[in-house]
Protein backbone atom coordinates (compact mmCIF):
# COMPACT_ATOMS: atom_id res chain seq x y z
CA UNK A 1 0.00 0.00 0.00
CA UNK A 2 0.99 3.52 -0.49
CA UNK A 3 0.77 6.32 1.81
CA UNK A 4 2.33 9.92 2.35
CA UNK A 5 3.08 10.75 5.76
CA UNK A 6 4.83 14.01 6.85
CA UNK A 7 5.22 15.14 11.02
CA UNK A 8 5.20 18.79 11.72
CA UNK A 9 6.36 20.12 14.91
CA UNK A 10 6.82 23.86 13.25
CA UNK A 11 10.04 25.56 14.74
CA UNK A 12 10.99 29.26 13.79
CA UNK A 13 14.62 28.01 14.13
CA UNK A 14 14.52 25.09 11.45
CA UNK A 15 11.28 26.12 8.76
CA UNK A 16 11.61 29.42 6.79
CA UNK A 17 8.90 30.79 6.40
CA UNK A 18 -12.95 47.08 15.00
CA UNK A 19 -13.67 47.49 11.65
CA UNK A 20 -12.02 48.61 8.68
CA UNK A 21 -13.20 51.63 7.54
CA UNK A 22 -15.51 50.95 4.16
CA UNK A 23 -14.42 53.62 1.97
CA UNK A 24 -10.97 51.96 1.52
CA UNK A 25 -11.24 49.93 -1.88
CA UNK A 26 -11.96 46.72 -3.58
CA UNK A 27 -8.32 45.62 -3.83
CA UNK A 28 -7.93 43.97 -0.74
CA UNK A 29 -10.67 40.96 -1.50
CA UNK A 30 -6.92 40.41 -1.89
CA UNK A 31 -6.30 40.45 1.75
CA UNK A 32 -8.53 38.03 4.24
CA UNK A 33 -6.75 35.41 6.17
CA UNK A 34 -3.46 37.07 6.52
CA UNK A 35 -3.75 38.47 9.65
CA UNK A 36 -0.54 39.88 10.39
CA UNK A 37 1.93 38.51 12.95
CA UNK A 38 0.48 37.12 16.61
CA UNK A 39 2.23 38.24 19.71
CA UNK A 40 3.78 35.44 21.15
CA UNK A 41 3.92 36.94 24.93
CA UNK A 42 1.35 37.06 27.25
CA UNK A 43 0.43 40.24 26.43
CA UNK A 44 -3.37 41.03 26.45
CA UNK A 45 -3.45 43.23 22.96
CA UNK A 46 -5.05 40.54 20.03
CA UNK A 47 -3.16 39.16 17.45
CA UNK A 48 -2.64 41.19 13.86
CA UNK A 49 -5.17 43.83 15.02
CA UNK A 50 -2.95 46.58 14.77
CA UNK A 51 -0.46 45.33 11.93
CA UNK A 52 -3.22 44.80 9.92
CA UNK A 53 -4.65 48.35 10.19
CA UNK A 54 -1.01 49.71 9.00
CA UNK A 55 -0.43 47.24 6.38
CA UNK A 56 -4.18 46.23 4.78
CA UNK A 57 -5.69 49.99 4.37
CA UNK A 58 -8.17 48.95 2.22
CA UNK A 59 -10.99 46.98 2.80
CA UNK A 60 -12.23 44.77 0.60
CA UNK A 61 -15.52 45.78 0.10
CA UNK A 62 -14.33 49.63 -0.41
CA UNK A 63 -14.85 49.57 -4.36
CA UNK A 64 -18.02 48.13 -4.29
CA UNK A 65 -21.03 50.88 -4.96
CA UNK A 66 -22.67 51.85 -1.83
CA UNK A 67 -26.28 50.43 -1.01
CA UNK A 68 -29.15 52.80 -2.04
CA UNK A 69 -30.89 54.63 1.22
CA UNK A 70 -33.81 51.98 0.75
CA UNK A 71 -32.15 49.05 0.06
CA UNK A 72 -30.58 49.52 3.25
CA UNK A 73 -33.51 50.57 4.73
CA UNK A 74 -35.37 47.95 3.80
CA UNK A 75 -32.65 45.08 4.84
CA UNK A 76 -33.19 46.54 8.62
CA UNK A 77 -36.88 46.51 8.32
CA UNK A 78 -36.52 42.78 7.67
CA UNK A 79 -34.11 41.93 10.25
CA UNK A 80 -36.23 43.40 12.93
CA UNK A 81 -39.05 41.83 12.20
CA UNK A 82 -37.38 38.50 11.98
CA UNK A 83 -35.73 39.13 15.33
CA UNK A 84 -38.32 38.31 17.85
CA UNK A 85 -39.92 35.41 16.10
CA UNK A 86 -36.30 33.78 15.46
CA UNK A 87 -34.78 34.51 18.89
CA UNK A 88 -37.43 35.57 20.79
CA UNK A 89 -36.17 36.15 24.75
CA UNK A 90 -32.37 36.43 23.20
CA UNK A 91 -33.39 38.74 20.98
CA UNK A 92 -31.07 41.78 21.01
CA UNK A 93 -32.90 45.01 22.31
CA UNK A 94 -31.09 47.89 20.19
CA UNK A 95 -32.23 47.61 16.79
CA UNK A 96 -29.28 47.36 14.13
CA UNK A 97 -28.55 50.65 12.45
CA UNK A 98 -28.22 51.43 8.69
CA UNK A 99 -24.67 52.08 9.02
CA UNK A 100 -24.21 48.23 10.61
CA UNK A 101 -26.64 47.13 7.92
CA UNK A 102 -25.05 49.22 4.67
CA UNK A 103 -22.25 46.23 4.10
CA UNK A 104 -24.54 43.26 3.77
CA UNK A 105 -26.69 45.39 0.92
CA UNK A 106 -23.60 46.54 -0.45
CA UNK A 107 -22.22 42.43 -0.49
CA UNK A 108 -25.65 41.31 -1.65
CA UNK A 109 -25.67 43.60 -4.49
CA UNK A 110 -21.75 42.75 -5.82
CA UNK A 111 -22.77 39.03 -5.34
CA UNK A 112 -24.90 39.96 -8.62
CA UNK A 113 -27.54 37.12 -8.27
CA UNK A 114 -30.47 36.03 -10.47
CA UNK A 115 -33.15 37.64 -7.97
CA UNK A 116 -34.63 34.51 -6.88
CA UNK A 117 -30.98 32.95 -5.72
CA UNK A 118 -30.74 37.08 -3.92
CA UNK A 119 -33.62 36.15 -1.88
CA UNK A 120 -32.49 33.09 -0.92
CA UNK A 121 -28.87 34.14 0.06
CA UNK A 122 -29.99 37.15 1.85
CA UNK A 123 -32.31 35.60 4.15
CA UNK A 124 -29.28 32.78 5.06
CA UNK A 125 -26.82 35.88 5.25
CA UNK A 126 -28.95 37.06 8.22
CA UNK A 127 -28.56 33.96 10.07
CA UNK A 128 -24.72 34.08 9.15
CA UNK A 129 -21.47 35.59 11.58
CA UNK A 130 -21.29 39.04 9.36
CA UNK A 131 -18.16 39.87 10.70
CA UNK A 132 -16.55 39.72 7.31
CA UNK A 133 -18.20 42.67 5.84
CA UNK A 134 -16.31 44.77 8.67
CA UNK A 135 -13.55 42.82 10.11
CA UNK A 136 -9.66 43.92 8.50
CA UNK A 137 -10.09 40.30 6.20
CA UNK A 138 -6.88 38.71 7.65
CA UNK A 139 -7.76 40.16 11.27
CA UNK A 140 -8.48 36.04 12.85
CA UNK A 141 -9.34 38.23 16.01
CA UNK A 142 -11.91 39.81 14.48
CA UNK A 143 -12.83 37.66 12.04
CA UNK A 144 -13.43 35.46 15.74
CA UNK A 145 -15.45 37.62 17.79
CA UNK A 146 -19.43 37.79 18.44
CA UNK A 147 -20.86 39.50 15.41
CA UNK A 148 -21.80 42.96 16.07
CA UNK A 149 -25.11 42.28 14.11
CA UNK A 150 -26.42 39.05 16.26
CA UNK A 151 -27.19 36.19 13.54
CA UNK A 152 -31.12 35.15 13.26
CA UNK A 153 -30.42 31.55 14.17
CA UNK A 154 -30.40 30.53 17.65
CA UNK A 155 -27.96 28.29 16.92
CA UNK A 156 -25.58 30.87 15.88
CA UNK A 157 -25.60 32.82 19.30
CA UNK A 158 -22.52 32.23 21.22
CA UNK A 159 -23.30 30.43 24.32
CA UNK A 160 -20.48 31.47 26.14
CA UNK A 161 -18.35 34.74 26.31
CA UNK A 162 -14.69 35.20 24.62
CA UNK A 163 -14.78 32.02 22.52
CA UNK A 164 -13.56 34.05 19.97
CA UNK A 165 -10.53 35.37 21.67
CA UNK A 166 -6.73 34.02 21.37
CA UNK A 167 -5.40 31.37 23.11
CA UNK A 168 -2.49 31.31 23.53
CA UNK A 169 -0.44 28.20 23.61
CA UNK A 170 3.44 28.40 24.58
CA UNK A 171 4.37 25.03 22.40
CA UNK A 172 4.68 25.10 18.59
CA UNK A 173 2.27 23.34 17.01
CA UNK A 174 2.57 19.27 17.10
CA UNK A 175 1.23 17.65 14.27
CA UNK A 176 0.95 15.07 11.64
CA UNK A 177 -0.40 15.04 8.44
CA UNK A 178 -0.99 12.37 5.66
CA UNK A 179 -2.19 12.52 2.27
CA UNK A 180 -3.89 9.04 0.92
CA UNK A 181 -1.73 7.63 -2.24
CA UNK A 182 -3.25 4.28 -3.20
CA UNK A 183 -5.77 5.75 -5.23
CA UNK A 184 -2.95 7.34 -7.30
CA UNK A 185 -1.54 4.21 -8.12
CA UNK A 186 -4.20 3.06 -10.64
CA UNK A 187 -3.97 6.73 -11.59
CA UNK A 188 -0.49 7.19 -13.21
CA UNK A 189 -0.96 6.10 -16.82
CA UNK A 190 -3.37 9.12 -17.12
CA UNK A 191 -0.06 11.36 -16.05
CA UNK A 192 1.22 10.97 -19.55
CA UNK A 193 2.99 8.11 -18.73
CA UNK A 194 5.54 9.68 -16.75
CA UNK A 195 6.24 7.54 -13.72
CA UNK A 196 6.32 9.44 -10.31
CA UNK A 197 8.12 7.61 -7.07
CA UNK A 198 5.87 6.93 -4.12
CA UNK A 199 7.55 6.05 -0.98
CA UNK A 200 6.39 3.15 0.79
CA UNK A 201 3.97 3.98 3.36
CA UNK A 202 1.52 2.29 5.75
CA UNK A 203 -2.25 2.95 4.77
CA UNK A 204 -4.20 5.63 6.38
CA UNK A 205 -6.11 2.36 8.01
CA UNK A 206 -2.64 1.08 9.50
CA UNK A 207 -1.64 5.01 10.85
CA UNK A 208 -4.96 5.39 12.37
CA UNK A 209 -4.86 1.64 14.18
CA UNK A 210 -1.68 2.79 15.42
CA UNK A 211 -3.08 6.07 16.73
CA UNK A 212 -6.34 4.26 18.69
CA UNK A 213 -3.73 1.38 20.04
CA UNK A 214 -1.99 3.25 22.43
CA UNK A 215 -2.98 3.19 26.21
CA UNK A 216 -5.32 6.14 26.43
CA UNK A 217 -7.30 6.43 28.99
CA UNK A 218 -10.57 7.56 27.25
CA UNK A 219 -10.75 7.30 23.11
CA UNK A 220 -13.90 9.06 22.06
CA UNK A 221 -14.92 9.12 18.03
CA UNK A 222 -17.75 11.29 16.62
CA UNK A 223 -17.52 9.33 13.27
CA UNK A 224 -20.20 8.94 10.04
CA UNK A 225 -20.06 5.67 10.19
CA UNK A 226 -17.44 2.76 9.70
CA UNK A 227 -16.87 -0.49 7.16
CA UNK A 228 -14.45 -2.57 5.77
CA UNK A 229 -15.02 -4.78 8.53
CA UNK A 230 -16.20 -8.42 6.83
CA UNK A 231 -18.65 -7.34 4.39
CA UNK A 232 -18.86 -8.61 1.12
CA UNK A 233 -17.90 -5.88 -0.78
CA UNK A 234 -20.37 -5.07 -3.99
CA UNK A 235 -17.46 -4.59 -6.81
CA UNK A 236 -15.12 -7.03 -5.81
CA UNK A 237 -17.86 -9.44 -4.85
CA UNK A 238 -15.52 -10.92 -1.87
CA UNK A 239 -15.11 -9.95 1.83
CA UNK A 240 -13.54 -6.41 2.67
CA UNK A 241 -11.13 -6.55 5.71
CA UNK A 242 -9.61 -3.05 5.45
CA UNK A 243 -11.02 -1.56 8.54
CA UNK A 244 -10.83 -4.88 10.82
CA UNK A 245 -7.21 -3.76 12.22
CA UNK A 246 -9.13 -0.02 13.39
CA UNK A 247 -12.19 -1.72 14.11
CA UNK A 248 -10.60 -4.09 16.79
CA UNK A 249 -8.27 -0.99 18.28
CA UNK A 250 -11.68 1.00 19.09
CA UNK A 251 -13.49 -2.39 20.67
CA UNK A 252 -9.94 -3.02 22.89
CA UNK A 253 -10.33 0.26 24.97
CA UNK A 254 -13.05 -0.24 27.78
CA UNK A 255 -13.72 3.18 27.39
CA UNK A 256 -14.11 3.44 24.09
CA UNK A 257 -17.23 5.08 22.66
CA UNK A 258 -18.73 6.85 19.66
CA UNK A 259 -21.85 9.04 18.25
CA UNK A 260 -22.66 7.97 14.62
CA UNK A 261 -25.23 9.09 11.91
CA UNK A 262 -27.96 7.51 10.96
CA UNK A 263 -29.98 7.77 7.84
CA UNK A 264 -32.80 6.63 9.15
CA UNK A 265 -34.55 5.68 12.38
CA UNK A 266 -38.07 3.61 12.41
CA UNK A 267 -40.02 1.85 15.69
CA UNK A 268 -42.93 -0.31 15.11
CA UNK A 269 -43.82 -1.68 18.49
CA UNK A 270 -40.95 -3.07 19.90
CA UNK A 271 -39.32 -3.62 16.71
CA UNK A 272 -36.77 -0.85 15.65
CA UNK A 273 -35.09 -0.80 12.51
CA UNK A 274 -32.42 1.63 11.98
CA UNK A 275 -30.56 2.50 8.38
CA UNK A 276 -27.06 3.79 8.37
CA UNK A 277 -24.87 5.33 5.31
CA UNK A 278 -22.53 2.50 6.09
CA UNK A 279 -24.62 -1.27 7.20
CA UNK A 280 -21.61 -2.17 9.23
CA UNK A 281 -21.78 0.40 11.73
CA UNK A 282 -24.93 -1.87 13.54
CA UNK A 283 -22.00 -3.90 14.52
CA UNK A 284 -19.96 -1.46 16.04
CA UNK A 285 -23.52 -0.27 17.64
CA UNK A 286 -24.28 -3.83 18.71
CA UNK A 287 -20.20 -4.81 20.06
CA UNK A 288 -19.75 -1.29 22.31
CA UNK A 289 -23.54 -1.56 23.54
CA UNK A 290 -23.54 -4.83 24.56
CA UNK A 291 -24.33 -5.35 28.57
CA UNK A 292 -25.34 -1.75 28.73
CA UNK A 293 -28.52 0.03 29.77
CA UNK A 294 -30.03 2.28 27.74
CA UNK A 295 -28.32 5.71 30.01
CA UNK A 296 -24.88 3.50 29.87
CA UNK A 297 -24.35 3.02 25.87
CA UNK A 298 -21.26 3.55 24.72
CA UNK A 299 -22.19 4.06 21.01
CA UNK A 300 -25.16 6.81 20.68
CA UNK A 301 -27.21 7.88 17.37
CA UNK A 302 -27.24 10.92 15.91
CA UNK A 303 -31.18 11.93 15.60
CA UNK A 304 -32.96 13.55 13.72
CA UNK A 305 -31.73 12.57 10.44
CA UNK A 306 -33.02 14.74 8.19
CA UNK A 307 -28.87 16.35 7.77
CA UNK A 308 -26.15 14.19 8.74
CA UNK A 309 -23.40 13.66 11.35
CA UNK A 310 -20.38 13.72 9.22
CA UNK A 311 -17.50 14.17 11.41
CA UNK A 312 -14.74 12.15 11.50
CA UNK A 313 -12.92 12.99 14.35
CA UNK A 314 -11.48 10.97 17.57
CA UNK A 315 -10.53 12.34 20.64
CA UNK A 316 -7.47 10.95 23.06
CA UNK A 317 -7.34 11.26 26.44
CA UNK A 318 -4.31 9.87 29.09
CA UNK A 319 -3.71 12.13 31.63
CA UNK A 320 -3.42 15.18 31.36
CA UNK A 321 -2.57 14.94 27.71
CA UNK A 322 -5.27 14.84 24.94
CA UNK A 323 -4.50 14.44 20.90
CA UNK A 324 -7.17 14.18 18.06
CA UNK A 325 -7.39 12.95 14.60
CA UNK A 326 -9.43 14.48 12.34
CA UNK A 327 -9.58 15.40 8.25
CA UNK A 328 -11.55 14.62 5.24
CA UNK A 329 -10.99 10.86 5.41
CA UNK A 330 -14.33 8.93 6.42
CA UNK A 331 -13.55 5.79 8.59
CA UNK A 332 -14.20 3.33 5.79
CA UNK A 333 -12.94 1.16 3.34
CA UNK A 334 -13.04 3.24 0.73
CA UNK A 335 -11.63 6.43 2.09
CA UNK A 336 -9.04 5.14 5.23
CA UNK A 337 -8.79 1.08 4.25
CA UNK A 338 -8.15 0.67 0.68
CA UNK A 339 -7.89 4.53 0.18
CA UNK A 340 -9.69 4.45 -3.39
CA UNK A 341 -10.62 8.17 -2.81
CA UNK A 342 -8.13 10.81 -2.36
CA UNK A 343 -7.95 12.27 1.16
CA UNK A 344 -6.01 14.22 3.94
CA UNK A 345 -5.94 13.17 7.95
CA UNK A 346 -4.04 15.03 10.49
CA UNK A 347 -3.03 13.82 13.95
CA UNK A 348 -2.53 16.89 16.56
CA UNK A 349 -0.98 16.32 19.91
CA UNK A 350 -2.42 19.43 22.32
CA UNK A 351 -4.74 19.64 25.07
CA UNK A 352 -6.52 23.20 24.07
CA UNK A 353 -7.36 22.05 20.53
CA UNK A 354 -8.20 18.56 21.54
CA UNK A 355 -10.35 19.91 24.51
CA UNK A 356 -12.43 22.08 22.11
CA UNK A 357 -12.72 18.25 20.10
CA UNK A 358 -14.39 16.69 23.31
CA UNK A 359 -16.55 19.70 24.39
CA UNK A 360 -18.16 19.07 20.83
CA UNK A 361 -18.21 15.22 21.34
CA UNK A 362 -19.50 15.77 24.84
CA UNK A 363 -22.36 18.11 23.04
CA UNK A 364 -23.71 14.61 20.95
CA UNK A 365 -23.18 12.03 23.12
CA UNK A 366 -24.59 13.25 26.21
CA UNK A 367 -28.45 12.75 26.57
CA UNK A 368 -30.83 16.03 26.43
CA UNK A 369 -33.33 16.30 29.36
CA UNK A 370 -36.95 14.53 27.92
CA UNK A 371 -37.77 12.10 25.82
CA UNK A 372 -38.47 12.37 22.50
CA UNK A 373 -42.07 11.45 20.80
CA UNK A 374 -40.47 9.67 17.98
CA UNK A 375 -36.94 8.18 17.27
CA UNK A 376 -34.85 7.06 20.06
CA UNK A 377 -36.24 7.81 22.97
CA UNK A 378 -32.76 9.54 24.51
CA UNK A 379 -30.70 11.57 22.27
CA UNK A 380 -27.84 14.39 22.29
CA UNK A 381 -27.91 17.62 20.28
CA UNK A 382 -27.38 17.55 17.01
CA UNK A 383 -27.41 20.04 14.00
CA UNK A 384 -28.80 22.96 14.80
CA UNK A 385 -29.85 21.36 18.22
CA UNK A 386 -26.32 23.05 18.93
CA UNK A 387 -25.32 26.45 20.28
CA UNK A 388 -21.57 27.85 19.79
CA UNK A 389 -19.79 26.75 23.10
CA UNK A 390 -15.83 26.32 22.41
CA UNK A 391 -12.81 27.79 21.82
CA UNK A 392 -11.90 29.23 17.86
CA UNK A 393 -8.77 30.84 17.40
CA UNK A 394 -5.40 29.29 18.72
CA UNK A 395 -1.85 31.15 18.81
CA UNK A 396 1.39 28.97 19.19
CA UNK A 397 4.69 29.49 19.84
CA UNK A 398 6.04 28.93 16.45
CA UNK A 399 3.95 31.73 15.18
CA UNK A 400 1.48 29.35 13.63
CA UNK A 401 -2.46 29.82 14.00
CA UNK A 402 -5.28 27.61 13.97
CA UNK A 403 -9.08 28.54 13.57
CA UNK A 404 -11.67 25.32 14.60
CA UNK A 405 -14.82 26.13 13.28
CA UNK A 406 -17.50 23.16 14.25
CA UNK A 407 -20.86 23.05 11.93
CA UNK A 408 -23.43 24.74 12.11
CA UNK A 409 -22.74 26.30 14.79
CA UNK A 410 -19.26 28.35 13.56
CA UNK A 411 -19.72 29.41 10.50
CA UNK A 412 -17.13 28.30 9.14
CA UNK A 413 -17.59 29.36 5.64
CA UNK A 414 -18.07 33.36 6.45
CA UNK A 415 -15.69 33.25 9.50
CA UNK A 416 -13.17 31.13 7.29
CA UNK A 417 -13.57 30.09 4.09
CA UNK A 418 -14.89 33.02 2.43
CA UNK A 419 -12.26 35.37 4.29
CA UNK A 420 -9.01 33.11 3.08
CA UNK A 421 -10.37 33.18 -0.73
CA UNK A 422 -11.39 36.89 -0.79
CA UNK A 423 -7.64 37.52 0.48
CA UNK A 424 -5.84 36.89 -2.53
CA UNK A 425 -3.50 39.14 -3.77
CA UNK A 426 -1.90 39.43 -7.49
CA UNK A 427 0.25 36.98 -7.68
CA UNK A 428 -0.94 34.88 -5.18
CA UNK A 429 -2.00 31.21 -5.43
CA UNK A 430 -5.12 29.14 -4.25
CA UNK A 431 -5.43 25.86 -5.09
CA UNK A 432 -8.71 24.03 -3.82
CA UNK A 433 -9.47 20.29 -3.95
CA UNK A 434 -13.33 19.62 -3.55
CA UNK A 435 -15.96 16.86 -3.08
CA UNK A 436 -19.75 18.87 -2.67
CA UNK A 437 -21.49 21.13 -4.19
CA UNK A 438 -20.30 24.36 -3.31
CA UNK A 439 -23.07 27.19 -3.61
CA UNK A 440 -23.15 30.74 -5.15
CA UNK A 441 -21.23 32.49 -2.03
CA UNK A 442 -17.92 30.19 -3.16
CA UNK A 443 -18.04 30.99 -6.96
CA UNK A 444 -17.92 34.67 -6.37
CA UNK A 445 -15.37 34.65 -3.80
CA UNK A 446 -13.11 32.20 -6.51
CA UNK A 447 -14.42 34.57 -9.41
CA UNK A 448 -13.13 37.41 -7.81
CA UNK A 449 -9.81 36.22 -6.36
CA UNK A 450 -8.92 35.20 -10.06
CA UNK A 451 -10.46 38.62 -11.41
CA UNK A 452 -7.96 40.84 -8.92
CA UNK A 453 -5.03 38.85 -10.59
CA UNK A 454 -4.44 35.73 -8.13
CA UNK A 455 -3.87 32.50 -9.78
CA UNK A 456 -6.96 30.00 -8.94
CA UNK A 457 -6.61 25.89 -9.72
CA UNK A 458 -10.03 24.13 -8.32
CA UNK A 459 -9.77 20.39 -8.80
CA UNK A 460 -13.34 18.83 -8.25
CA UNK A 461 -14.93 15.46 -7.65
CA UNK A 462 -16.56 14.68 -10.84
CA UNK A 463 -20.18 12.96 -9.49
CA UNK A 464 -20.62 15.77 -7.35
CA UNK A 465 -19.39 18.30 -9.76
CA UNK A 466 -22.19 16.96 -11.74
CA UNK A 467 -25.09 15.55 -9.76
CA UNK A 468 -26.48 17.80 -7.98
CA UNK A 469 -28.32 20.52 -9.16
CA UNK A 470 -26.69 23.20 -6.71
CA UNK A 471 -23.11 22.24 -7.64
CA UNK A 472 -20.64 23.83 -9.00
CA UNK A 473 -20.60 23.45 -12.98
CA UNK A 474 -23.79 21.62 -13.18
CA UNK A 475 -25.89 23.47 -15.56
CA UNK A 476 -29.09 24.11 -13.08
CA UNK A 477 -26.87 26.09 -10.76
CA UNK A 478 -27.69 29.95 -10.28
CA UNK A 479 -24.30 30.33 -10.28
CA UNK A 480 -21.28 28.75 -11.90
CA UNK A 481 -17.62 28.24 -11.24
CA UNK A 482 -17.45 27.87 -15.33
CA UNK A 483 -19.87 30.42 -15.97
CA UNK A 484 -19.37 34.41 -16.88
CA UNK A 485 -16.86 36.14 -14.03
CA UNK A 486 -19.04 39.31 -13.00
CA UNK A 487 -15.57 41.11 -12.12
CA UNK A 488 -13.71 41.61 -14.90
CA UNK A 489 -11.05 41.75 -16.90
CA UNK A 490 -9.55 38.74 -15.49
CA UNK A 491 -6.03 39.90 -14.04
CA UNK A 492 -5.10 36.46 -12.91
CA UNK A 493 -6.61 33.12 -13.87
CA UNK A 494 -9.42 30.51 -12.90
CA UNK A 495 -8.52 26.98 -14.12
CA UNK A 496 -11.03 23.74 -13.05
CA UNK A 497 -10.68 19.89 -13.34
CA UNK A 498 -12.27 17.56 -12.58
CA UNK A 499 -11.58 13.11 -11.44
CA UNK A 500 -11.63 11.70 -14.78
CA UNK A 501 -11.21 8.28 -12.93
CA UNK A 502 -12.78 4.84 -13.18
CA UNK A 503 -13.99 2.03 -10.68
CA UNK A 504 -15.88 4.81 -8.70
CA UNK A 505 -13.07 6.55 -7.11
CA UNK A 506 -13.45 9.98 -5.93
CA UNK A 507 -11.85 13.02 -4.74
CA UNK A 508 -13.15 12.69 -1.26
CA UNK A 509 -11.04 16.31 -0.17
CA UNK A 510 -12.39 19.52 1.62
CA UNK A 511 -9.03 21.39 1.67
CA UNK A 512 -7.12 24.25 0.13
CA UNK A 513 -4.24 26.81 0.02
CA UNK A 514 -3.51 29.50 -0.06
CA UNK A 515 0.30 30.53 -1.32
CA UNK A 516 1.81 34.60 -1.42
CA UNK A 517 3.83 35.95 -4.09
CA UNK A 518 6.64 37.95 -1.57
CA UNK A 519 9.40 39.55 -2.73
CA UNK A 520 11.83 36.22 -1.98
CA UNK A 521 8.77 34.11 -4.49
CA UNK A 522 6.41 32.42 -3.31
CA UNK A 523 5.19 31.20 0.31
CA UNK A 524 2.76 28.96 1.54
CA UNK A 525 0.80 30.04 3.92
CA UNK A 526 -2.57 29.01 5.24
CA UNK A 527 -3.92 25.20 4.80
CA UNK A 528 -8.12 24.86 5.36
CA UNK A 529 -8.54 20.85 6.32
CA UNK A 530 -11.86 19.22 7.40
CA UNK A 531 -14.82 17.37 7.33
CA UNK A 532 -16.85 20.26 5.98
CA UNK A 533 -17.43 20.59 2.47
CA UNK A 534 -17.60 23.47 0.63
CA UNK A 535 -21.72 23.43 0.81
CA UNK A 536 -24.79 25.23 2.71
CA UNK A 537 -25.46 21.90 3.66
CA UNK A 538 -22.13 21.63 5.16
CA UNK A 539 -21.99 25.23 6.51
CA UNK A 540 -25.56 25.35 8.01
CA UNK A 541 -27.07 22.04 8.50
CA UNK A 542 -24.55 19.08 9.13
CA UNK A 543 -22.34 18.42 11.68
CA UNK A 544 -18.80 19.06 10.82
CA UNK A 545 -15.56 20.32 11.94
CA UNK A 546 -12.67 22.63 9.64
CA UNK A 547 -9.47 23.44 11.09
CA UNK A 548 -7.58 26.69 9.13
CA UNK A 549 -3.49 26.86 9.83
CA UNK A 550 -1.69 29.96 9.01
CA UNK A 551 1.70 31.11 9.61
CA UNK A 552 2.66 34.59 8.42
CA UNK A 553 6.21 34.15 9.32
CA UNK A 554 7.57 31.63 7.83
CA UNK A 555 6.27 29.00 5.48
CA UNK A 556 3.55 26.87 6.79
CA UNK A 557 5.29 23.28 6.02
CA UNK A 558 2.06 21.33 5.87
CA UNK A 559 0.60 23.86 3.27
CA UNK A 560 3.22 23.73 1.16
CA UNK A 561 3.58 20.00 1.20
CA UNK A 562 0.19 19.94 0.28
CA UNK A 563 0.54 21.51 -2.45
CA UNK A 564 3.28 18.86 -3.79
CA UNK A 565 0.64 16.65 -3.12
CA UNK A 566 -2.20 18.51 -5.42
CA UNK A 567 0.46 19.54 -8.23
CA UNK A 568 2.01 16.10 -8.70
CA UNK A 569 -0.73 13.69 -7.86
CA UNK A 570 -4.12 15.43 -8.19
CA UNK A 571 -3.53 18.16 -11.25
CA UNK A 572 -2.48 16.14 -13.55
CA UNK A 573 -5.19 13.50 -13.38
CA UNK A 574 -7.91 15.97 -13.63
CA UNK A 575 -9.90 16.61 -16.84
CA UNK A 576 -10.36 20.07 -17.87
CA UNK A 577 -13.24 22.19 -17.67
CA UNK A 578 -13.79 25.54 -20.23
CA UNK A 579 -13.93 28.12 -17.84
CA UNK A 580 -15.45 31.67 -19.30
CA UNK A 581 -13.24 34.63 -19.21
CA UNK A 582 -15.88 37.06 -18.24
Amino acid sequence: MLFTAATVIINPMKNSKKSIQFLLKWSSLLLIMSCQSPVATNTQREPSAAAAAAEAPKHWLSDAPRASAATVSKLVADYEKKKRTALKKDAPERAVTTEQMEPLARYIEQLNLPATEKAKVTERLMESSLQFLTCNAEDWACLEKSPDITPLAKHRVDSVADLGKPVRINKPLDMKYFFTQQWYRAKKELIEEREVAIPERATLASELQRVIDQPWNRVSAAIYGIDGIGEIDKMTKTPNHSMDGVFAAIKSHPSARAVVDIEAYKQTGNKVEITYQYPPTQQLYDELNQNTTEASQRVRLEYPAASIMHNKFFVFEKGNNKSIWTGTSNISKNCTGDEDFANMAVYIKNNEIASAYLAEFEEMYNYMPGTQSRGPSRIGRFHQNKTPNTQRYFVFSDDTEATLHFSPTDDGEHRSILPVLLSARPGDELRISMFGSGGPEYVRAIQYAAAKGAKVRVFLDRDTTFQIPTSWINKKAPVKLDGPNPYGPLKGSLEVRYTNWKNGHMNHHKSATLTRKTGNGLKAEVLIVGSQNWSIAGNDQNDENMLTFRNLKQELQVAKDYNEHFDRMLWPTGKIVPVAAE
